[in-house]
């Protein structure tokens, strides 16, 4: 599996099962309902956008993700994106990035866990 967002391989701290992507279709001008009440598509494209699910990390991990994830644009590089064969490189942006601290140590060391963010495609 291939996954990078801006050169930075996040595999490792991936989720089991925490990639969820959607084809979002994107209409035209003309879609919309017509006098006879059917649909009519229009449509222009599909924008494929991902909901990304973390492994618990510490601190240190958390902040070079989020230094990754937080420009307005991301250059992401992945093989999987269920109706696109190969490798393909895509520019998202994201917001609505959540975490949770789920662990401090005597040392000062956090744990976060519960880490996700949406990659939704420019």
């Amino acid at each position: 599996m291939i996954f990078e967002i801006n050169g930075m391989n996040i595999v490792p701290y991936i989720a089991e099962d925490g990639i969820e992507w959607t084809a979002n279709g994107v209409d035209g001008p003309d879609a919309g309902r017509v006098l006879s009440s059917d649909m009519e598509r229009d449509l222009i494209a599909y924008k494929a956008s991902a909901k990304i699910s973390c492994v618990w990390m510490k601190k240190e991990t958390a902040v070079r993700l989020y230094q990754k994830i937080m420009p307005e644009y991301v250059t992401v590089r992945t093989d999987t994106i269920p109706w696109i064969s190969g490798v393909v490189t895509k520019t998202m942006y994201s917001n609505n990035i959540s975490s949770r601290l789920i662990q401090e140590y005597t040392d000062g060391t956090q744990e976060y866990g519960d880490l996700s963010f949406p990659l939704i495609e420019r």
